[in-house]
């Protein structure tokens, strides 16, 4: 059972270059996670087109290349998640954990419109992640678009 009649310290991020600690008080924190580290390993596996598209180079029988991605969030659950899932999956994860990333960054500023501000040095780090996940999502985007380059449709 955890004493609740002191504040938890909640740490920013696991940097060190992270915001400063706030001190709060609740139940809630008992289910709060911060994620420590994630990994994404690129996993191939040979398949066959079962039924015919309709285009000139999908005939039943043709192999190919099947990716996978091994996705691990790190924790204090060590792995917090770790699943193999297939490449489109991991960037319709993406393209939804942004989404939902979006409304809350909206609802956020909302509320951060009244009297009350919310811890700016948090704030600044996740528009550091975010500027970075920008960057590195237009670079993978380039690479798939590449991918698709090179087998036409």
């Amino acid at each position: 059972m955890v004493d609740r009649s002191r504040p938890e310290i909640v740490p920013a991020q696991t940097e060190e270059r992270g915001p400063e600690a706030v001190r709060m008080y609740g139940d809630f924190l008992d289910n709060v996670t911060v994620v420590k580290n994630s990994m994404m390993s690129l996993l191939l596996a040979v398949g066959s087109i079962e039924q015919a598209s309709g285009k000139a180079d999908d005939a039943p029988g043709k192999p190919v290349l099947v990716p996978f991605v091994e996705m691990k969030l790190e924790g204090e659950q060590d792995p917090y998640f770790a699943q193999v899932m297939t490449l489109d999956n991991v960037a319709y994860l993406i393209c939804d954990l942004t989404s939902d990333f979006e409304v809350v960054s909206k609802q956020l500023l909302t509320v951060a419109s009244g009297g009350m501000a919310p811890e700016i040095g948090r704030i600044e780090q996740a528009r550091e992640y975010i500027k970075a996940a920008r960057d590195l999502t237009e670079q993978s985007l380039k690479h798939l678009e590449a991918i698709s380059s090179l087998h036409p449709q």
